[in-house]
Protein backbone atom coordinates (compact mmCIF):
# COMPACT_ATOMS: atom_id res chain seq x y z
CA UNK A 1 0.00 0.00 0.00
CA UNK A 2 1.17 3.62 -0.82
CA UNK A 3 2.38 5.57 1.75
CA UNK A 4 0.66 8.91 2.80
CA UNK A 5 2.71 11.50 0.73
CA UNK A 6 3.10 14.91 3.41
CA UNK A 7 0.49 17.76 2.79
CA UNK A 8 2.74 20.68 2.16
CA UNK A 9 2.26 23.05 4.76
CA UNK A 10 2.30 26.25 2.66
CA UNK A 11 -1.17 25.55 1.20
CA UNK A 12 -3.07 25.45 4.92
CA UNK A 13 -3.19 29.86 4.57
CA UNK A 14 -5.03 29.31 1.64
CA UNK A 15 -7.54 27.09 3.09
CA UNK A 16 -7.92 29.49 6.01
CA UNK A 17 -8.19 32.63 3.50
CA UNK A 18 -11.22 31.13 2.07
CA UNK A 19 -12.91 31.29 5.51
CA UNK A 20 -11.31 34.66 6.96
CA UNK A 21 -10.97 37.03 4.48
CA UNK A 22 -8.91 40.29 5.25
CA UNK A 23 -9.80 43.40 6.51
CA UNK A 24 -11.62 46.13 3.25
CA UNK A 25 -9.39 48.54 1.73
CA UNK A 26 -9.81 51.64 -0.54
CA UNK A 27 -7.94 52.77 -3.83
CA UNK A 28 -5.58 55.55 -4.21
CA UNK A 29 -7.27 58.91 -5.49
CA UNK A 30 -7.70 58.62 -9.53
CA UNK A 31 -7.18 61.94 -11.66
CA UNK A 32 -9.13 60.80 -14.99
CA UNK A 33 -7.38 60.99 -18.25
CA UNK A 34 -8.14 62.66 -21.27
CA UNK A 35 -10.23 60.74 -23.57
CA UNK A 36 -7.70 60.37 -26.47
CA UNK A 37 -5.49 58.94 -23.90
CA UNK A 38 -7.95 57.29 -22.01
CA UNK A 39 -8.40 54.70 -25.01
CA UNK A 40 -4.53 54.21 -25.18
CA UNK A 41 -4.17 53.58 -21.44
CA UNK A 42 -7.38 50.97 -21.70
CA UNK A 43 -5.85 48.94 -24.56
CA UNK A 44 -2.85 49.26 -22.51
CA UNK A 45 -4.23 47.67 -19.55
CA UNK A 46 -6.04 44.85 -21.33
CA UNK A 47 -3.20 43.82 -23.27
CA UNK A 48 -1.84 42.72 -20.05
CA UNK A 49 -4.13 39.87 -19.74
CA UNK A 50 -3.81 36.43 -21.82
CA UNK A 51 -5.57 36.09 -25.26
CA UNK A 52 -7.55 33.25 -26.19
CA UNK A 53 -7.08 29.71 -25.07
CA UNK A 54 -3.84 29.20 -22.90
CA UNK A 55 -2.54 26.24 -20.97
CA UNK A 56 0.57 27.20 -18.35
CA UNK A 57 2.75 24.95 -15.92
CA UNK A 58 3.96 26.87 -12.94
CA UNK A 59 6.46 26.20 -10.26
CA UNK A 60 4.43 27.93 -6.84
CA UNK A 61 6.43 28.68 -4.10
CA UNK A 62 5.20 30.14 -0.95
CA UNK A 63 6.83 32.05 2.22
CA UNK A 64 5.36 32.11 5.53
CA UNK A 65 6.46 33.46 8.73
CA UNK A 66 7.83 30.21 10.60
CA UNK A 67 7.83 28.18 8.25
CA UNK A 68 10.28 26.88 5.24
CA UNK A 69 9.17 27.70 2.01
CA UNK A 70 7.46 25.03 0.50
CA UNK A 71 6.96 24.00 -3.57
CA UNK A 72 4.18 22.90 -5.35
CA UNK A 73 3.58 22.20 -9.40
CA UNK A 74 0.21 23.98 -10.72
CA UNK A 75 -1.51 23.32 -13.81
CA UNK A 76 -3.80 25.91 -15.67
CA UNK A 77 -5.67 26.21 -18.41
CA UNK A 78 -8.60 27.74 -20.25
CA UNK A 79 -10.71 26.32 -23.37
CA UNK A 80 -11.75 29.56 -25.16
CA UNK A 81 -14.43 28.25 -26.79
CA UNK A 82 -16.09 26.01 -24.12
CA UNK A 83 -15.32 28.55 -21.77
CA UNK A 84 -13.59 26.41 -19.49
CA UNK A 85 -10.91 27.12 -16.94
CA UNK A 86 -9.16 24.38 -15.61
CA UNK A 87 -6.40 23.70 -12.48
CA UNK A 88 -4.77 21.39 -10.80
CA UNK A 89 -2.54 21.13 -7.88
CA UNK A 90 0.48 18.68 -7.85
CA UNK A 91 3.38 17.41 -5.72
CA UNK A 92 6.88 17.66 -7.12
CA UNK A 93 6.55 13.72 -7.89
CA UNK A 94 3.60 14.06 -9.80
CA UNK A 95 1.14 13.10 -7.49
CA UNK A 96 -2.24 15.57 -7.53
CA UNK A 97 -3.18 17.32 -4.73
CA UNK A 98 -6.32 19.15 -6.32
CA UNK A 99 -7.78 18.70 -9.75
CA UNK A 100 -11.32 20.74 -10.31
CA UNK A 101 -12.97 22.55 -13.78
CA UNK A 102 -15.30 25.45 -14.04
CA UNK A 103 -17.78 25.07 -17.23
CA UNK A 104 -19.06 28.06 -19.35
CA UNK A 105 -19.73 30.07 -15.92
CA UNK A 106 -21.28 27.60 -14.07
CA UNK A 107 -20.12 26.05 -10.81
CA UNK A 108 -16.56 24.40 -10.46
CA UNK A 109 -16.89 20.94 -10.60
CA UNK A 110 -13.98 18.98 -8.40
CA UNK A 111 -13.09 15.76 -9.65
CA UNK A 112 -10.02 15.20 -7.04
CA UNK A 113 -8.97 16.67 -3.88
CA UNK A 114 -7.49 15.32 -0.86
CA UNK A 115 -7.89 16.98 2.77
CA UNK A 116 -7.63 19.39 3.53
CA UNK A 117 -7.91 20.58 0.00
CA UNK A 118 -11.35 18.80 0.26
CA UNK A 119 -13.25 21.19 2.30
CA UNK A 120 -15.91 23.72 1.22
CA UNK A 121 -15.47 26.52 -0.90
CA UNK A 122 -11.48 25.97 -1.40
CA UNK A 123 -12.28 25.16 -4.82
CA UNK A 124 -13.99 28.71 -5.51
CA UNK A 125 -11.62 30.69 -3.47
CA UNK A 126 -9.08 28.78 -5.08
CA UNK A 127 -11.08 29.66 -8.85
CA UNK A 128 -11.68 33.24 -8.24
CA UNK A 129 -7.71 34.16 -7.68
CA UNK A 130 -7.32 32.58 -11.05
CA UNK A 131 -9.91 34.42 -12.27
CA UNK A 132 -8.37 37.49 -10.53
CA UNK A 133 -4.80 36.85 -12.15
CA UNK A 134 -5.76 35.80 -15.52
CA UNK A 135 -8.83 37.65 -16.72
CA UNK A 136 -9.97 41.57 -16.94
CA UNK A 137 -12.06 42.16 -13.86
CA UNK A 138 -15.75 41.21 -14.40
CA UNK A 139 -14.79 39.13 -17.66
CA UNK A 140 -13.69 35.69 -15.48
CA UNK A 141 -14.40 32.43 -15.83
CA UNK A 142 -17.57 32.69 -14.10
CA UNK A 143 -18.88 35.65 -16.59
CA UNK A 144 -21.40 35.67 -18.99
CA UNK A 145 -19.64 35.19 -22.57
CA UNK A 146 -19.23 38.25 -23.88
CA UNK A 147 -19.56 40.22 -20.51
CA UNK A 148 -17.15 43.40 -20.25
CA UNK A 149 -16.64 46.33 -18.13
CA UNK A 150 -15.47 49.12 -19.23
CA UNK A 151 -12.18 50.78 -16.80
CA UNK A 152 -11.81 54.40 -15.90
CA UNK A 153 -8.48 55.28 -17.04
CA UNK A 154 -6.40 57.90 -15.35
CA UNK A 155 -3.06 58.92 -13.19
CA UNK A 156 -2.00 58.59 -9.11
CA UNK A 157 -1.38 61.50 -8.03
CA UNK A 158 2.90 59.84 -8.23
CA UNK A 159 2.50 60.04 -12.22
CA UNK A 160 1.57 56.18 -12.66
CA UNK A 161 -1.04 55.80 -14.85
CA UNK A 162 -3.87 53.34 -14.35
CA UNK A 163 -6.89 51.54 -15.08
CA UNK A 164 -10.07 51.04 -12.37
CA UNK A 165 -12.81 48.76 -12.47
CA UNK A 166 -15.39 49.36 -9.80
CA UNK A 167 -17.30 45.94 -9.32
CA UNK A 168 -19.67 45.22 -6.48
CA UNK A 169 -18.33 48.27 -4.32
CA UNK A 170 -14.97 47.23 -4.77
CA UNK A 171 -12.25 48.28 -6.85
CA UNK A 172 -9.22 46.60 -9.49
CA UNK A 173 -6.61 48.65 -9.91
CA UNK A 174 -4.21 47.54 -13.00
CA UNK A 175 -0.96 50.00 -13.24
CA UNK A 176 1.24 48.91 -16.42
CA UNK A 177 5.02 49.45 -16.41
CA UNK A 178 6.82 50.70 -19.61
CA UNK A 179 9.29 47.73 -19.23
CA UNK A 180 5.97 45.35 -19.96
CA UNK A 181 5.33 44.43 -16.42
CA UNK A 182 1.94 45.42 -14.11
CA UNK A 183 0.95 44.93 -11.18
CA UNK A 184 -3.12 44.54 -10.01
CA UNK A 185 -4.56 45.26 -6.81
CA UNK A 186 -8.28 44.90 -5.55
CA UNK A 187 -9.51 46.96 -2.77
CA UNK A 188 -12.43 46.76 -0.36
CA UNK A 189 -12.29 49.75 2.05
CA UNK A 190 -9.94 51.28 3.96
CA UNK A 191 -5.94 50.04 4.31
CA UNK A 192 -4.09 48.01 1.90
CA UNK A 193 -5.41 45.71 -0.81
CA UNK A 194 -6.85 42.80 -0.32
CA UNK A 195 -5.25 40.67 -3.15
CA UNK A 196 -2.13 41.73 -5.16
CA UNK A 197 -0.55 40.15 -8.05
CA UNK A 198 2.16 41.39 -9.96
CA UNK A 199 4.09 40.16 -13.21
CA UNK A 200 7.00 40.07 -15.57
CA UNK A 201 8.93 42.50 -16.93
CA UNK A 202 9.83 39.13 -18.93
CA UNK A 203 7.16 37.45 -21.04
CA UNK A 204 7.51 33.68 -22.57
CA UNK A 205 7.06 33.83 -26.60
CA UNK A 206 3.78 33.50 -26.08
CA UNK A 207 3.68 36.30 -24.08
CA UNK A 208 2.90 35.12 -20.04
CA UNK A 209 4.66 36.80 -17.53
CA UNK A 210 8.16 34.40 -16.82
CA UNK A 211 8.13 35.15 -13.21
CA UNK A 212 4.80 36.36 -10.89
CA UNK A 213 3.82 36.91 -7.36
CA UNK A 214 0.32 36.76 -5.25
CA UNK A 215 -0.08 38.29 -2.33
CA UNK A 216 -3.09 38.06 0.11
CA UNK A 217 -3.36 40.55 2.83
CA UNK A 218 -4.77 39.83 6.29
CA UNK A 219 -4.97 37.76 9.52
CA UNK A 220 -5.22 34.59 7.21
CA UNK A 221 -2.66 35.97 4.43
CA UNK A 222 -0.19 34.49 2.54
CA UNK A 223 2.38 35.32 -0.51
CA UNK A 224 3.09 32.91 -3.24
CA UNK A 225 5.91 33.09 -6.15
CA UNK A 226 5.09 31.52 -9.47
CA UNK A 227 8.12 30.70 -12.10
CA UNK A 228 6.43 29.42 -15.49
CA UNK A 229 7.63 26.23 -16.51
CA UNK A 230 5.73 25.08 -19.41
CA UNK A 231 3.58 26.49 -22.27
Amino acid sequence: MRSAQPFPAFLLPLIVAVFFPCACSAPPVLNPAAPAQADLLTRTCLSRFPSGSFAVVHAIEASLPLENASTVVGVSSWEEGTRTLSAALLIPEGIALFEASRFGGGNVSVTRALPPLDRPDFADGLFDDLDFMYFPPGEGSDARSGSAVIPAAGHYPDGRSVCRWELDGHFVDLVPGEDGSFSLSEYRGSGEPFRRYEAGPVLSAAGFPVTSSFHRAGPAGYSMRFTLVEQ
